[in-house]
């Protein structure tokens, strides 16, 4: 709630903040419980911060479908092609985004655009397209397949998020990604290896990264490579479940 009312503010625009209700009735939840289960590293500093018990803390990163996610035959093309998978709002970050690749100075760039608007914000976004973006909104999940495949990196620019799902989905198709460590990015890969890991709030360091792919094919290369064989170490949602299975098991009551 603090860091979105902040980066609404900055925008100018109306927050729908959550009740302090809603806090209070999660609040007692998490007193509640002998166990909280958070699923990036990101997450769990957060808890730590506002003064939770390490000990409660059950860290679990999610899995990924290896069995779906897996890289298909690229199309052929001469563009640098820059993805993005999730809901098109403030929380994702996505105007950081759009700024970067309208700075991002490559004569041949495509910026793909995956998911619903943010209602309050749709004039705004829409101010930033060009015959550079394509916007498909919602897809069907089974054909994100070949749109990770086919790019050349996705970013994920999001201002607080507890893991995003869709990183991992990218790196097992040999996409190259660049996201925050706000995202839960540091459990899923590592910086300069399987893509970049930046601060939040930077159009200038997204672009920066965009640049630095969109000049070097052998960066991209050694990157998408890298990022298949991580995805194998992070394994399926079996592992996550096998984690969990283990964590009740032991579970100390008293």
């Amino acid at each position: 709630k603090e860091t979105l009312k902040e980066e609404y503010k900055k925008l100018n625009i109306p927050f729908n903040e959550m009740s302090d209700d809603s806090i209070d009735r999660e609040i007692n939840e998490y007193d509640e419980a002998n166990i909280i289960s958070v699923p990036s590293t990101f997450t769990l500093n957060t808890f730590l911060e506002k003064g939770f018990d390490r000990k409660k803390l059950f860290l679990n990163p999610y899995g990924v479908d290896l069995q779906r996610f897996k890289p298909s035959p690229r199309v052929k093309s001469d563009k640098f092609q820059v993805l993005y998978v999730g809901n098109l709002s403030v929380r994702k970050g996505i105007f950081y985004l759009l700024e970067a690749f309208k700075k991002l100075n490559f004569k041949n760039k495509e910026l793909t655009l995956i998911g619903p608007i943010e209602k309050n914000i749709k004039k705004k976004i829409e101010k930033y397209f060009s015959e550079n973006i394509k916007y498909l909104s919602v897809i069907k999940h089974s054909q994100l397949n070949k749109y990770y495949s086919n790019a050349d990196v996705m970013v994920q620019p999001s201002i607080e998020e507890g893991l995003s799902l869709v990183i991992a989905e990218a790196l097992a198709c040999g996409c190259p990604v660049i996201a925050t460590e706000n995202t839960g990015a540091l459990d899923l890969f590592n910086n300069d290896n399987e893509g970049f890991i930046i601060k939040p709030r930077s159009a200038e360091k997204i672009c920066e990264k965009l640049e630095q792919l969109a000049d070097d094919k052998s960066l991209r290369k050694r990157m998408s490579e890298n990022a298949i064989l991580k995805t194998k170490k992070i394994g399926g949602w079996n592992e996550y479940g096998n984690r969990w299975v283990s964590k009740l098991n032991n579970l100390n009551y008293e």
